[in-house]
């Protein structure tokens, strides 16, 4: 456990869930479905499909990634009493809301209407849950101090809303038939922008905190530091990953159009892929060496 498909689960599994909280916070009444103009209805329609499938690959890759995948059902004898099957069990109800939800997108009707908008509050708050439940999972393990920290939880929520937000700007730009971005998106860009500052900010923290704690927790920072992770914490994490977005918005002034949202977005998704891998990799490395 904790390999490299560990690691694909959580950027997956982050920022399918993290797009999903996005498309609800800036379309809450699906408007875009009915009102919007055709090119966002698609947007809208593409988010739908995208966030369970994103959060289903995610599952495939931490269950190949267990030392025995063929036990993973396991899980769900006892949903009380276990973070890793209450974990499980969040991803489930969070697919199964989705698919219904996707099979009342062609349907109309009050009836049909009133369930639509249980149906996406309690994919909603699914949707939070999964996001929090990874950073207090792994804050939970007394094994590996360096993930010791409410950072961790700090950190992979920032990063799941942001990664989400990049997603929405990249299906934009892949469904838009116009040359610059409606209001909503660019509100989207502009809290991304927020979002990766206060990444920048957690992440300089925690860090901070870290190095002055036990010796593992500082050989953790030292390898993302100077060591043989910095090429991943330093070029791709912080440079392509955060700085870069932040430039873009520098010189495009918010003025964005569809290819602009586009490099945005890819920038921003590298840096969230790397933020879990350095966490991950740091963490792990130090404790194969104790």
């Amino acid at each position: 456990m904790f390999g490299f498909g560990t690691i694909l689960y959580l950027f997956a599994a982050g920022a399918g869930a993290g797009l999903y909280v996005v498309k609800t916070c800036f379309d809450p009444r699906c408007e875009l479905k009915g009102r919007g103009p055709r090119d966002m209805q698609i947007l809208e329609r593409k988010v739908l499909l995208l966030a369970p499938v994103l959060v289903c690959v995610g599952s495939l890759f931490l269950v190949l990634d267990l030392t025995r995948p063929e036990r993973f059902l396991l899980v769900f004898r006892s949903p009380d009493t276990s973070l890793i099957s209450l974990g499980a069990c969040l991803l489930v109800a969070f697919v199964a809301l989705l698919a219904l939800e996707n099979a009342l997108w062609s349907m109309s009707g009050s009836l049909v209407a009133r369930v639509s908008v249980v149906v996406r509050i309690c994919a909603s708050i699914v949707a939070v849950a999964v996001i929090l439940y990874t950073g207090f999972f792994l804050m939970g393990m007394k094994a590996i101090p360096f993930w010791r920290s409410p950072f961790v939880v700090a950190l992979f929520t920032a990063s799941s809303l942001s990664s989400g937000i990049a997603l929405f700007l990249v299906l934009f730009a892949a469904a838009a038939r116009r040359s610059k971005a409606p209001r909503f998106v660019r509100r989207a860009s502009l809290t991304d922008a927020g979002l990766v500052v206060v990444e920048l900010g957690l992440l300089a923290s925690f860090l901070a905190v870290q190095s002055g704690g036990g010796p593992a927790s500082f050989e953790a920072c030292q390898r993302l530091l100077t060591g043989d992770l910095a090429w991943a914490f330093w070029v791709m994490l912080v440079g392509a990953g955060l700085l870069f977005p932040l430039a873009i918005d520098l010189v495009t002034k918010g003025a964005e159009a569809p290819r602009t949202c586009a490099a945005k977005g890819l920038a921003v998704l590298v840096g969230c892929f790397f933020l879990r891998y350095c966490i991950m990799e740091a963490g792990v490395r130090v404790l194969s060496l104790q």
